[in-house]
């Protein structure tokens, strides 16, 4: 950026000062003595204020190109934020033969001829979560245990500002959960960039860039995230599995003392984008990782729960506040709360995002019969009509609205060339809003 030399800055008070109204009274003093060394000093001021003015916006631009290719890698071009694996989650119902006492993040035990931990992610008693609890003898509990290993990592560091630490880790992924950072036995924030592009990096917290086999942590010049000095000990620990994880048999877990009654996979693993994908999806789906419009919302929960559902809808709206979904058998509450945590992370305004899981006792089967009038064959009627119903089978419709069958009869007829479709009144049927339509079947006669 360039900057206004002195001399032009004097030129500029001289020909402010002779555009005063008692500007000839005056123009002796500022031609010389006091008045010319004012000018002399306001230029001069002035001119060193817009140096360093654009010393420092200089300085700032080197910071932001090195924030930017250290930090955001390929996501900051792709509006794209990679995000940490999700280790399985496996939900035990289970008594204790005696009297222990439980913590979330502890360790419970080894997986027979597997380098996998059973790591405590919730206790539920009575339905209440617990991140301690003592279990009595024979008293009845649900763990929701973590399939991975407990980890941990320590390195020295660097002279530099903004010191990035390549670590390479033993299993290919790290998981979400039980991640801590400390610098000589003093805990530090770890930013997670999966979370979204914008993020507040505070004096002491240090980024987290995970991909395969690796994790960059970035450290910071004391003001723009924490600093790091020579030889400051960084102590790392998370959580690691690898795709290993997917030939797990559950039924091999080995915990003394406990009786398992039931076990039951509540959260597939999942995975890092590789680069491919995130080219793929990242320019389409999202906005620097935030959800704009009513796609990227679908592409959003297709991406996290398509598994896990039979069906689900976003309302049409601005700004989006409901997303309904129509949860299978694998579906668990453990997916529901990362999902909705992950789905507020992203959204681009303050409004909170509701997430309604309809129930599949809400679905119904849907006949009727209508009377088609006009000249086509029958198969060409019979094409017309499954094309219609497909458009209401295994669909939530919105709340709010209302369908029944004659205003299908209308889109039927809408569709078809020189006839008409019109309803059996005795099969007329109202639906009313959020149903779950499982099946359609629509008969006819001429």
């Amino acid at each position: 950026m360039s900057y206004i030399s002195n001399k032009e800055i004097q030129k500029d008070l001289k020909d402010f000062i002779n555009t005063l109204p008692n500007s000839m009274k005056t123009k002796d003093f500022f031609s010389g003595s006091a008045g010319q060394t004012i000018i002399e000093l306001l230029s001069g001021v002035t001119s060193m204020s817009e140096h360093s003015k654009a010393l420092l916006q200089r300085e700032s631009s080197l910071l932001k190109a090195r924030k930017l290719s250290s930090v955001t890698e390929h996501g900051v071009n792709k509006g794209f934020f990679i995000p940490l694996a999700k280790a399985k989650v496996v939900r035990y119902r289970a008594i204790f033969e005696k009297s222990v006492t439980l913590n979330t993040g502890s360790i419970l035990a080894l997986y027979e001829d597997l380098d996998y931990q059973a790591i405590i992610k919730d206790i539920v008693v009575d339905n209440t979560s617990h991140s301690s609890y003592t279990v009595l003898s024979g008293e009845e509990i649900i763990l929701d245990i973590l399939v991975a290993r407990k980890l941990e990592i320590k390195i020295t560091g660097g002279y530099q500002d903004f010191y990035v630490a390549n670590i390479g880790i033993e299993h290919t992924y790290i998981s979400q959960e039980f991640e801590t950072l400390s610098i000589n036995n003093e805990e530090v924030s770890v930013i997670d960039t999966g979370v979204s592009g914008f993020y507040e990096n505070l004096h002491n917290t240090v980024l987290r860039i995970p991909s395969e086999n690796t994790v960059k942590l970035v450290f910071g010049n004391g003001i723009l995230g924490r600093k790091i000095s020579h030889q400051d000990i960084i102590s790392y620990t998370f959580l690691g599995f690898s795709r290993t994880i997917e030939e797990l048999d559950i039924s091999k877990i080995i915990i003394e003392d406990m009786v398992i009654l039931s076990s039951k996979v509540i959260r597939e693993p999942s995975y890092y984008m590789n680069l491919e994908t995130l080219r793929y999806n990242a320019l389409r789906s999202s906005v620097d990782g935030r959800l704009v419009v009513k796609s990227d919302y679908e592409t959003f929960v297709s991406k996290q729960l398509y598994s896990y559902l039979h069906d689900f809808f976003v309302e049409e709206s601005f700004p989006y506040k409901y997303i309904y979904l129509l949860p299978n058998e694998k579906f668990s509450e453990v997916l529901l709360e990362d999902f909705q945590r992950d789905l507020n992370f992203r959204r681009l305004l303050e409004t909170r995002v509701s997430v309604i899981v309809l129930s599949i006792e809400n679905s119904i089967s849907l006949k009727f019969s209508v009377i088609y009038i006009g000249d086509l064959a029958d198969g060409k009627v019979q094409n017309i009509i499954e094309t219609v119903s497909n458009k209401y089978k295994n669909t939530i419709q919105t709340k709010d609205i209302q369908i029944s069958t004659s205003d299908i009869c209308l889109q039927l007829t809408e569709s078809v060339p020189k006839g008409r479709f019109v309803p059996d009144i005795d099969t007329f049927h109202s639906l009313k809003k959020s149903i779950y339509i499982s099946d359609m079947f629509i008969t006819y006669t001429r």
